[in-house]
């Protein structure tokens, strides 16, 4: 029975802890990203969404070669002489279980930020609405000092 190669192993493995690592990295973010929607910051926001973004470049980076060798791997496990390799299967898994909790925080924070965007269309309607209301309020009064300085 032909083993999967050894260095195809390797290899394997090294990237799936790399990719497990930088996921980490994104759901530091993403929990980091809702503190900054839940206090407003939204320069603080800005600025983690381009780190994030930085390392989805370099998941996207390593994922082609991933790719190629759990193609591989598959193929050669589901074969009739193959067999599952415990380390990938687990190192798989433990990516697969970070990715699905990426994809919840993040579905989270898109909320609220979609939340934070109406409240500001919101407030800024209101702004235009009080500055319409001034405007109008000035024009109708007439410009007579007497009306305001009966006092004197």
């Amino acid at each position: 029975m032909n083993g999967f190669p050894r260095d195809k192993e390797e290899r394997l493995l090294e990237l799936l802890e790399q990719e497990l690592g930088l996921f980490d990295e994104i759901r530091e973010q993403t929990i980091k990203q809702a503190g900054l929607l839940e206090a407003d910051d939204t320069e603080g926001f800005s600025r983690s969404l381009d780190d994030r973004q930085e390392i989805i470049e370099k998941i996207n980076g390593l994922h082609q070669e991933h790719d190629v060798l759990m193609q591989s791997y598959v193929s050669f496990s589901a074969s009739p002489d193959g067999e599952k390799i415990e380390t990938i299967e687990s190192a798989s898994g433990r990516l697969d279980a970070v990715i699905r909790e990426c994809i919840g925080l993040n579905e989270k924070n898109t909320d609220a930020a979609k939340g934070k965007a109406e409240e500001y269309i919101k407030q800024i309607g209101e702004m235009s609405h009080r500055r319409k209301s001034l405007g109008k309020y000035a024009q109708s009064v007439p410009n007579n000092p007497e009306l305001f300085d009966k006092m004197t």
